[in-house]
């Protein structure tokens, strides 16, 4: 049987799955369900593997052991063998998750708002991706390898949608003078200013960001407000952030950025730790967090302060590095806001 005919052969799979598994009581119900052609010949690595059965009859079988196993987004059953493995990876989701495995048919299984209890979301672009149409707004989260629960704020919209927020300012209600534990840990509100709101910011976003590192490329996009709400961006590519207490940035510069100016951008900040006043890691003879009234990562100090004290938009500081200001948007002028935020690519 050709893979095509497969399609057809298997076409109703989802239709029986459904009335099956409703006749077993389960408040099931699917949305984007369907037959990969892509994806057949294949299997999730051993990582991504959940759970792999021989012996397997029928593929209804197959596919009702996904639907009730937590996690569980896609399927591969084996007709000639009868092997069925279940995958925590989504079909279309990164490439190298999967391996050949011969003869075998792929079924996406993305499950309903009726049964999400049985899902789990690794981030905004996780969602993006399984829900219909999701909006701008705060999402639970389980984070891949310590399956802490965390509230996120994810932006739907910019780009496509599917980044996850760590910083939003907008009109100063928010004091970002903090020290190091704060940062840490996280503060604000999350659906105002914060950084990653009253959750473990650093600390979360390291783990997240190490995973798509490891796994696929993640960006990191700054979206900048002038005074008259004038607007730009900067996009970089392989962005993560390193181990505690250090926490490192890594970056490249993107291909896509509005700002006027290119020279004192972020990538000169690419390998640099972590500071606050009271903890001070930078490369200066002064302690730029505190000379810089923010935290930020500091080299020789820098010229974003994202974290600085927020002030008049469209004027500067007494002590002008003291703002919150992107040089390479609008010199030491401050911002009327800025958004840091990351997704997998």
């Amino acid at each position: 049987m050709t893979k095509t005919s497969r399609a057809c052969a298997y076409g109703f799979f989802f239709f029986w799955l459904f009335v099956v598994v409703l006749n077993k009581s389960y408040s099931i119900h699917f949305t984007k369900s369907k037959y990969s052609l892509m994806y057949s010949g294949r299997r999730c690595i051993p990582n991504e593997t959940i759970f792999e059965m021989h012996n397997v009859s029928e593929i209804i079988q197959c596919g009702k052991v996904c639907l009730t196993t937590n996690g569980c987004r896609s399927v591969f059953y084996q007709p000639t063998d009868r092997g069925c493995v279940g995958c925590r990876a989504r079909l279309g989701f990164c490439d190298n998750k999967f391996m050949n495995f011969s003869d075998s048919l792929a079924f996406d299984m993305p499950i309903g708002a009726e049964k999400k209890e049985l899902e789990t979301y690794s981030d905004c672009k996780d969602i993006l991706s399984t829900m219909s149409s999701p909006k701008n707004g705060i999402y639970d989260i389980t984070l891949r390898y310590s399956k802490t629960k965390i509230k996120v704020y994810c932006d739907m919209e910019t780009d496509g949608g599917g980044w996850t927020v760590f910083q939003n300012r907008f009109d100063g209600s928010v004091d970002f003078y903090r020290n190091f534990y704060e940062y840490e840990n996280g503060f604000g509100d999350i659906d105002g200013e914060f950084w990653l709101g009253m959750l473990n910011c650093l600390k979360y976003v390291q783990e997240m960001t190490s995973f798509t590192r490891e796994e696929c490329l993640s960006e990191l996009r700054i979206s900048l407000i002038g005074s008259e709400s004038e607007k730009a961006y900067e996009l970089y590519t392989n962005f993560y952030l390193g181990y505690g207490p250090d926490y490192r940035i890594y970056l490249t510069p993107g291909k896509e950025s509005t700002v006027q100016r290119k020279e004192f951008s972020l990538y000169d900040q690419n390998g640099v730790v972590f500071s606050t006043f009271d903890r001070d890691q930078d490369q200066s003879v002064s302690k730029c967090a505190v000379n810089y009234h923010g935290a930020w990562w500091y080299s020789d100090c820098a010229r974003q302060n994202l974290n600085g004290e927020y002030i008049t938009p469209g004027t500067a500081h007494t002590y002008i590095n003291k703002g919150h200001f992107y040089h390479s948007f609008q010199s030491f002028l401050a911002l009327k806001g800025s958004r840091m935020m990351f997704r997998r690519m």
